[in-house]
């Protein structure tokens, strides 16, 4: 074991005009893999048309068919694998394909547009931040790059829910809290007088 593994990628290189025309690289996300992106991908597809350029899209580490320690291995808890799905590792992982497949193509003058939306927006924004010489242009669509930490308030997104909860439902939030204070008391007497945590039997239908 190498500490390697092998990730998935989808490439269209049908309107590509050779170097130096741009690769558009989708940022892949969560989902069920690379392979049940084309049946939305439309849009993409046309701005490659419309580039000259060549699409291809990444598949995120843990999802589809990129699995690091296999089908069945890369869901099992262990502490040295804390941290392995992560933003930053994501991003390392993009960065290596993309310098893979220029150097592939003979393309290091192929300017690289990394598109994606939702969390994918915000895997191409940070390619463009944290990769700047190797991304040269990011379109994020609905991109929520200010949720994550130091760039603003971690919680302004909790207290817009709950306040439209409050609006819709007066004294939700309240009931949603006690029930939660409830079951973190049960938990605790559970652990002290049993020595195990709250167990599934209790919530019997």
């Amino acid at each position: 074991d190498d500490g390697r593994y092998q990730q998935r990628f989808l490439l269209n290189a049908t309107w590509w005009g050779g170097p130096p025309a741009p690769i558009i690289f989708y940022t892949g996300a969560e989902g069920n893999g690379v392979d049940t992106f084309w049946p939305h991908c439309g849009p993409v597809l046309e701005l490659a048309r419309q580039l000259n350029a060549m699409l291809i899209v990444g598949e995120m580490r843990f999802f589809g068919k990129s699995m690091p320690f296999g089908e069945s291995g890369s869901f099992e808890h262990t502490p040295e694998r804390l941290g392995l799905l992560s933003i930053d590792q994501t991003l390392a992982d993009y960065a290596t394909l993309i310098t893979h497949l220029r150097e592939a193509f003979s393309a290091q003058s192929s300017p690289v547009i990394c598109v994606g939306g939702s969390l994918a927006g915000s895997l191409s924004f940070f390619m463009r931040a944290k990769y700047p010489t190797v991304v040269d242009m990011s379109l994020a669509a609905s991109a929520p790059i200010l949720g994550y930490p130091k760039l603003t308030d971690p919680y302004g997104w909790y207290r817009v829910a709950t306040n439209t909860f409050e609006k819709q439902a007066p004294g939700c939030p309240d009931k949603v809290r006690a029930r939660f204070a409830s079951l973190l008391t049960a938990n605790a007497r559970s652990v002290l007088l049993r020595g195990r945590p709250l167990e599934s039997a209790t919530f019997r239908r």
